[in-house]
């Protein structure tokens, strides 16, 4: 019998729509939680609807291939940017491009501004700021445009009385964007045999990520997926060689044994319009809504479209502070960021700058007032968009 945890995928980012893979591609395997990839071939099929006088059923015609996989992750934060962990997330949102990180010595800071060379820093960072001579770490996000200064949303009684200078930090950075990416997937899964030689080979030469999802929870591992429609699979074979429109050559690279980050461990900071706030919970889900794009004639679809991005998502928290529910009644805007940080001191940032609150829902009677907040994401009208990512 196959164990489920020796089925694997790799994955490679394809530099265009069409064509074969090249020969020399690197291929890097994806860590994936258990129970592993889900899903696979969606291929389109019609029903003639023909009565026949001789009562026999109709049968059933293959017109088009298509597929779709859920790809489950513990998140890990990437260390480079071919990280396909975090080419896959960058995929998710269309970014055209990253923005690069930023490093910067001699800041000085008082309340809410941090004065000092400000250039390679914009609206909407979520900055990493250390104080040189005690060693403490902040996180805050930059609130208006740089210039001499840069004001910032951290406001706390012992800002800037640390010994400093202070150090000022900004991540690689993607935003969401319109410049679609498609992956060749190579799902490989252990004959039931369990011969370790005896694997079996599936290939998805264009996989497009159509939707990505976060969920961390109170001393829960931070875990997500990515989901992806394609334009179908080939034949599952025993070898790389047989696969029909692959050979197999290339560089194939093993999974990041970077640290699983945890909401407990890994979660210093979860700032709500400004604030540092206290959650049992947040989520965060976006989607491209892609189709496949067919056309009469055509047996394969020519590509996969994308339609409006949008983007959901919720916190549940023990509102001490009721400012976020009652911004949800009166329908305001608001933003959220989250910063994650592994032992490494690698840290990945998520940043809303605009959401707007649904219903709150309240969990139970006869207790304090823990709600739940959903929201959906809006394009922020001084950034220009929905959704900001960044390592560092």
């Amino acid at each position: 019998m196959a164990s489920i945890s020796t089925s694997k995928l790799a994955v490679h980012e394809r530099a265009s729509l069409t064509g074969a893979l090249a020969t020399n591609r690197t291929w890097y395997y994806v860590n994936v939680q258990k129970p592993g990839v889900s899903g696979g071939p969606a291929n389109q099929t019609v029903e003639s609807q023909l009565i026949r006088n001789n009562r026999n059923p109709a049968g059933l015609k293959l017109v088009g291939p298509q597929s779709a996989l859920t790809i489950p992750f513990e998140a890990q934060i990437p260390t480079s940017a071919s990280d396909i962990w975090w080419l896959m997330l960058k995929a998710s949102i269309y970014s055209a491009a990253a923005g690069a990180s930023q490093t910067t010595t001699g800041f000085t800071w008082a309340t809410t501004v941090l004065t000092g060379t400000t250039t390679g820093f914009e609206l909407g960072d979520v900055i990493e700021i250390l104080d040189t001579g005690t060693s403490v770490k902040y996180y805050a996000q930059v609130t208006s445009t740089p210039g001499a200064t840069m004001s910032i949303d951290l406001n706390k009684t012992t800002a800037g009385a640390g010994a400093g200078p202070f150090t000022v930090k900004r991540g690689t950075t993607i935003k969401n964007g319109s410049t679609q990416k498609n992956f060749a997937m190579l799902r490989i899964f252990q004959s039931p045999s369990g011969a370790g030689s005896d694997d079996r080979f599936e290939l998805f030469q264009r996989e497009y990520i159509d939707s990505c999802s976060f969920s961390l929870t109170n001393k829960g591992i931070i875990t997500g997926n990515f989901a992806t429609v394609g334009v179908g699979s080939d034949a599952i074979v025993t070898s790389l060689a047989s696969l029909s429109s692959d050979q197999s050559g290339g560089t194939y690279n093993a999974a990041s044994t970077g640290e699983v980050v945890d909401a407990t461990n890994n979660v210093p900071w979860v700032n709500v319009a400004g604030s540092e706030f206290g959650v049992q919970s947040v989520s965060f889900n976006w989607a491209n809504n892609s189709q496949a794009r067919s056309n009469v004639g055509d047996y394969v679809a020519e590509s996969v479209s994308a339609g409006d991005f949008r983007g959901t998502g919720q916190f549940t928290a023990y509102f001490d502070n009721i400012a976020e529910f009652n911004k949800a009644l009166a329908g305001t805007a608001s933003s959220m960021y989250v910063v994650m940080k592994n032992s490494s001191g690698n840290v990945l940032t998520l940043s809303i700058p605009q959401v707007r609150y649904g219903n709150p829902t309240l969990n139970g009677s006869d207790r304090d007032v823990i709600a739940t907040m959903p929201f959906q994401f809006e394009e922020d009208p001084s950034e220009g968009i929905g959704i900001r990512i960044s390592y560092f």
